[in-house]
């Protein structure tokens, strides 16, 4: 089967108008074996859901639409500053908080990855840098499917309607209430300047945790093409809850806007984060080794980030739902 804006398509879905560059986040829920749920990101910021049904027709096999619209798709007139773009898939993680319901957490954030260095000069111009973002939505239904009906009713949410964590007080995030639609991280700290930065990589989210890499041009580069560029690249490391910082990164006596962040030490385009499980030691006098006692490793590339030193414990869960669909 295949969806589209048009009529030919098995799944016509009207806005499914823009590319999809990245791989598609595919979720097998009830453990069957086959695929329940997909989510994608789109070139004009917008962030779809599906529901597959398995052994339907091709017709209505799945069913789906945008959950999130944030970049221009919606904007008239479009803006150069909101051309939001997804070129990486949505990071999905169950979450579930002591008093609320759990959710889907689909974290991913924009930038243009065809155009590394937006935001630098001469080209393009200040007026034309794109104002990236990290999102992180709420998907309140993890277990329910929703029929074509269900999904062209929806009322998408927008950029505004989100909780901007940007900026803290005391070390603390504005309050991200029990049913917001999610939170968004400006891009344009320390300092509240857009230089530029943008998300080329996808996320990672572990122990409550979402860390991800982003990447910022030189000020100025040469006009020449052939002329490799250079930037910075930087680690988040951020509570899924509510963006807040979860480590002291820079050794300061109060958590701070840049303790949610540190510059990595490789240059080009750093790739996102990954894990490394290594196999557990035995104990004294060759005894078992201690049950979740194994160290988790994260890294970035070949470079071994520091912010994982909390992972040293962990525990296999599963999620299920009595009689999902």
């Amino acid at each position: 089967m295949f969806a589209g804006p048009t009529s030919a398509a098995n799944l016509t879905v009207a806005r499914m108008d823009h590319a999809i560059p990245s791989d598609v986040a595919v979720l097998d829920i009830d453990g069957d074996g086959y695929a329940d749920r997909m989510y994608v990101g789109d070139m004009a910021g917008q962030l779809w859901r599906f529901d597959v049904s398995n052994g339907s027709n091709a017709n209505n096999l799945v069913a789906g639409g945008v959950i999130a619209s944030l970049g221009t798709r919606d904007d008239s007139p479009h803006t150069a500053a909101a051309t939001r773009r997804f070129y990486n898939p949505p990071d999905v993680a169950a979450v579930t908080n002591r008093g609320t319901s759990p959710f889907f957490n689909i974290a991913i954030g924009s930038g243009y990855r065809g155009h590394p260095l937006n935001g630098a000069l001469p080209h393009p111009t200040p007026d034309n840098t794109i104002q990236d973002r990290f999102y992180a939505i709420r998907d309140y239904h993890p277990f329910d499917k929703l029929t074509q009906a269900q999904y062209n009713a929806l009322s998408v949410p927008h950029d505004s309607d989100l909780i901007d964590i940007t900026i803290l007080t005391n070390g603390v995030p504005p309050p991200v209430p029990a049913a917001a639609v999610g939170w968004k991280l400006t891009l344009n700290q320390p300092g509240n300047s857009w230089v530029g930065e943008k998300v080329l990589a996808a996320s990672s989210t572990f122990n409550n945790q979402i860390l991800f890499t982003t990447y910022s041009p030189n000020a100025s580069v040469s006009s020449d093409p052939c002329t490799a560029g250079a930037g910075n690249n930087r680690l988040y490391a951020i509570s899924v809850f509510d963006g807040s910082p979860v480590a002291n990164l820079n050794n300061q006596n109060n958590l701070s806007i840049t303790d949610r962040s540190t510059t990595l030490a490789q240059g080009g385009i750093a790739p996102g984060v990954t894990f490394l499980f290594p196999a557990p030691q035995a104990g004294a006098n060759g005894s078992p080794p201690p049950p979740n006692q194994q160290p988790v490793v994260c890294m970035s590339g070949a470079e071994v980030l520091g912010v994982c030193h909390n992972f040293n414990s962990r525990m296999k869960t599963v999620w299920s739902e009595q009689d999902a669909n």
